[in-house]
């Protein structure tokens, strides 16, 4: 009995706990992230060339216009350059992985979408990049298009850095 009302006692102790421990990690949070953004908006403020960076939505707008279209990914079967069994087919805004002798899977299957993107931190307002984004039911992919023409692209993988090339059939 005595061990009963021990446990109850220490189990609640520890809910609370946690839920102490909860709260305070979440303020903890919020002030790191308030302080963050001052700071940030601090630098912003003593660093003269970066309101030179800063640009508007309507000079975005007029830049773009002298840019050359997003990359356009055509219908078509891409090979991988390094490893030629690892292909890509496009096909309906679908951007299908396989391997040539091995059943594709639902898995394998990606929507697609092409944005052009201005970094700050490394300095791209004026000449933007663009992305690559997969999204299927399970994954999310993310790529950076180095180079895109009718018969070769090449693509960073965001997170690894690892580079793909893929040559038109």
């Amino acid at each position: 009995m005595k061990l009963k009302t021990f446990e109850s006692k220490i189990g609640k102790r520890i809910i609370v706990a946690g839920f102490v421990i909860t709260l305070l990690s979440f303020l903890i949070t919020i002030l790191t992230l308030k302080l963050w953004n001052k700071e940030s908006k601090e630098i912003e403020a003593d660093n003269p060339t970066d309101t030179k960076i800063s640009v508007s939505d309507k000079e975005r707008e007029i830049k773009n216009t002298n840019l050359i279209k997003l990359a356009n990914f055509e219908n078509g079967i891409w090979f991988n350059e390094e490893d030629t069994l690892s292909g890509i087919e496009i096909s309906n805004q679908k951007w299908i992985m396989s391997i040539i002798g091995t059943k594709t899977d639902s898995a394998d299957i990606y929507d697609f979408e092409i944005t052009r993107s201005y970094l700050k931190e490394i300095r791209t307002m004026s000449q933007p990049i663009e992305l690559l984004r997969l999204t299927n039911k399970t994954d999310t992919l993310d790529y950076l298009i180095l180079n895109y023409d009718q018969k070769k692209f090449s693509l960073s993988h965001i997170p690894s850095g690892k580079t793909y090339v893929y040559i038109k059939k």
